[in-house]
């Protein structure tokens, strides 16, 4: 099972802390003018992203690593604002080693000249677990709807940030065929840790 922790304007103090708490915790940091999410309206926030698991169901482990998650969560921004309010200095957690990695692009499905869908995520990215696996060129992203298989090239519309990484960096694949994205045209997102 797996949580990921969405970095938007967070301390890397409350980070640290949420890993100690999970280590599945993975610390995304997302592209500058491109953060959908609800955080964007404050001066702080994160988001927890809970998955994979199936539209409309109930995975009872994520739900309890979740409210664990948002509790600790909780607890460490109302110990922040005690000690803050106090005038007294933060105490450093000391260094740990939190997984983070930097959104940096995203791609649709390869689809028709009318917008229709002409082939799904592979089966080898099926049910990956978020950010456990690289991908390379040549390897499978899509299985097409007439059975062939068309592989990651790298230049795909929507990864144009990647251009400018060095060969060597490692993409990873998240937010792989998950069906609230579908509308948006994000068959999967990738990242790099930094």
């Amino acid at each position: 099972m797996s949580s990921t922790l969405w970095l938007i304007f967070l301390s890397t103090l409350q980070a640290s802390h949420m890993y100690t708490v999970d280590h599945n915790v993975k610390v995304v940091l997302w592209p500058e003018g491109d953060r959908p999410l609800l955080p964007t309206v404050g001066r702080s926030g994160m988001t927890v992203e809970v998955g994979p698991v199936a539209h409309s169901t109930v995975n009872s482990a994520l739900l309890h690593s979740t409210k664990v998650l948002v509790l600790a969560a909780l607890d460490f921004v109302q110990k922040h604002n005690t000690i803050v309010e106090s005038g007294t200095a933060l105490e450093s957690p000391g260094r740990r080693q939190v997984p983070v990695f930097k959104g940096v692009g995203k791609i649709d499905y390869p689809r028709s000249e009318n917008g229709d869908i002409l082939g799904f995520i592979h089966p080898n990215l099926q049910g990956l677990l978020e950010l456990s696996k690289t991908i390379s060129v040549g390897d499978a992203l899509f299985q097409m709807i007439d059975g062939s298989t068309l592989t990651f090239k790298g230049d795909e519309k929507g990864l144009e940030a990647i251009q400018d990484l060095p060969s060597e960096i490692s993409l990873y694949p998240f937010f792989v065929n998950e069906a609230a994205y579908y509308e948006q045209g994000v068959a999967l997102a990738f990242c790099v840790r930094v």
